[in-house]
């Protein structure tokens, strides 16, 4: 993979590429956008109409995700990889982005913890059963 498109994503320059990460995605099918989580506290924004597989490589702790475009019993996967730093966490996770937290069911019952690991990443999916509720899995950590 040569290029990414950045439409509506970022600009070129907020762009960091994990080693292979495009490729991987590509290869295995799954294709969406790649984003950087940019600055600490940063409540990151999903364009659901773009693709149902969307990568974030977390620059700084996030705390929030706000899903746009997304349909009731629309299935979508997120990944997210720590960049070289590591230890970068997330709150709240799904938000309207005005300071409203929707309602997330995850699996098993408690929130999912980010693997901290340098340049390690989780993939979650997530289901919007109705609007503004999500039910949440883990797909794999570490990885």
């Amino acid at each position: 993979v040569n290029t990414i498109q950045t439409t509506g994503v970022a600009t070129a320059t907020d762009i960091t590429i994990v080693s292979g990460a495009a490729q991987d995605l590509t290869s295995s099918g799954l294709t969406g956008p790649i984003m950087v989580s940019g600055s600490p506290n940063l409540v990151q924004s999903f364009d659901l109409s773009q693709g149902n597989f969307h990568t974030v490589v977390m620059t700084g702790n996030m705390t929030g995700i706000i899903a746009h475009n997304v349909t009731a019993k629309q299935t979508f996967a997120i990944r997210f990889v720590q960049d070289n730093t590591g230890s970068r966490t997330m709150t709240n996770w799904f938000t309207d982005g005005d300071g409203v937290i929707h309602t997330t069911k995850f699996a098993g019952g408690s929130a999912f913890t980010l693997t901290t690991t340098a340049n390690s990443g989780d993939v979650f999916g997530f289901i919007c059963d109705t609007s503004g509720v999500f039910e949440a899995f883990i797909i794999g950590q570490g990885v």
